[in-house]
This record gives structure tokens, C-alpha cells and sequence, in this order.
């Protein structure tokens, strides 16, 4: 009898060799399909973002280009849309501000200024009917606050005003204006503020006029409210 080994079977793993069956792919995990999908999205959204910025952005310049002006044309037609009014020679247009409701006509507050250049100022703001319950003192100091920080209107806190009011009939409505009057050692007009709000084209305007006698005198500025129509 034969001492030799019978060969292995043909199906049986063989030292040394590899199987001839190739190894089964490992697909995608679901993480990582995940991943790629986020990705995608937060990459649109960042380009979305992008745009929306950038048209909001132009949106605004164009905004603000329109709602300010310093041409004395624009501001001429900004106060004729406010109040009918006629003012002095002396004073200059300065510039004007129209703001409205974005995406709508409608405005909510307007300012038209005039200076002349002695630092006088005649500046008349329409707030709409939004705040049209305002007091006159409110609008005033928001005024003040606006024309300070633009360098106009008198900056000597300390002086001693002789207030008087006098009263006026606009558009057959009675209105009462607010003069103060400072005045010199010999009892002389130097410096006059007067504030008053009378009806206008969009709603109650408000008509301040800050100015020194050398420019302006109390007649001229009752004539001023008197030729408002």
C-alpha cells in the first residue's frame, strides 16, 4: 500500500493562494451619503445668502440716494409737496429729506432746510399723521438734535430767551407760534427761535426758524407764516 497522501479536494482552501472569488465591495455609509447632502444644501444656501445681500445692499443705496438731496431744485419740489410757503432771499436751500415706507409711496417723514450765512436756519419737517400726536415740544427737540449735530442753529445754551406767542390763521385754522427773542444790553433784538406747526399738503408741519437779527427781523418772520397757503 502506498504511503502518499491523497491530493485535496478541488474546493478546498489552499496555502499560499488566494480564493479566485473577489471580495464583495463596501458600499457608502449612510453618514457620509449624509454629509454630502448637507453640504450641498448649506452650499446653496450660502450662495442664496450672498445674493440676498447684495441686492438688499444696492436696495438701500438707492434708498438713501433718493430719500437725500442737496439739490436746490429737488429741495424746492420736496417743499412744495409739504407746505406752500414763501421764504426769504436770505436763506438758500440746503438740502431736504424724504423718507417713505420701503416698497410703498407713502411717506412718514419729510425735512426740507434753508440757511443763510450768518448760521441761520429755516427748517420745516412733516411727520405724516404716524405722529401727528407729537407735541410741538417733542418735534422741536428732535429738530434741534438733528440740526446740532449738523453744526446749525445756536450753540450758546445760556441765553436768557423773552418768550412771547403769538397767534396765526392758516388754511382757517388758528395756530400758535412760539417766538423767543434774546436780546442785547440795550433791550435790541440779537438772536430769534420760533417753532410752530401748521397744516400742510401730507399732515402737520412743523416750522422752525433759528436766526440772528442781522439776517432776519420779527416782521419778516411774521410775514413768512403769514404767506403760508
Amino acid at each position: 500500500m502506498s504511503n502518499v497522501p491523497p491530493p485535496p479536494p478541488l474546493d478546498a482552501p489552499q496555502d499560499g493562494y488566494f480564493s479566485p472569488e473577489p471580495m464583495p465591495r463596501q458600499g457608502m455609509s449612510t453618514g457620509a451619503k449624509l454629509l454630502i447632502i448637507l453640504s450641498i444644501i448649506f452650499g446653496c444656501l450660502a450662495v442664496l445668502c450672498c445674493a440676498g445681500l447684495i441686492l438688499i445692499t444696492r436696495y438701500a443705496g438707492t434708498y438713501l440716494e433718493d430719500a437725500f438731496t442737496d439739490d436746490p431744485v429737488k429741495v424746492e419740489r420736496h417743499r412744495a409737496e409739504l407746505l406752500d410757503i414763501e421764504i426769504p432771499e436770505a436763506f438758500e436751500p440746503q438740502g431736504s429729506m424724504n423718507m417713505s415706507i420701503p416698497l410703498t409711496d407713502q411717506s412718514f417723514m419729510s425735512m426740507v432746510i434753508y440757511a443763510d450765512d450768518q448760521g441761520g436756519s429755516i427748517v420745516l419737517m412733516s411727520m405724516g399723521d404716524t405722529f401727528a400726536d407729537m407735541s410741538d415740544v417733542d418735534m422741536e427737540q428732535e429738530m434741534k438734535d438733528a440740526m446740532r449735530e449738523q453744526g446749525m442753529g445756536p450753540t450758546d445754551e445760556n441765553i436768557d430767551w423773552e418768550v412771547q406767542q403769538k397767534k396765526f390763521t392758516i388754511k382757517g385754522e388758528t395756530v400758535t407760534f412760539t417766538y423767543r427773542i434774546a436780546r442785547g444790553a440795550e433791550g435790541e433784538a440779537e438772536r430769534f427761535e420760533v417753532v410752530g406747526t401748521v397744516p400742510g399738503k401730507r399732515g402737520p408741519v412743523l416750522i422752525m426758524i433759528s436766526a440772528d437779527a442781522q439776517s432776519i427781523t420779527e416782521e419778516d418772520i411774521d410775514a413768512v407764516i403769514e404767506s403760508i397757503r
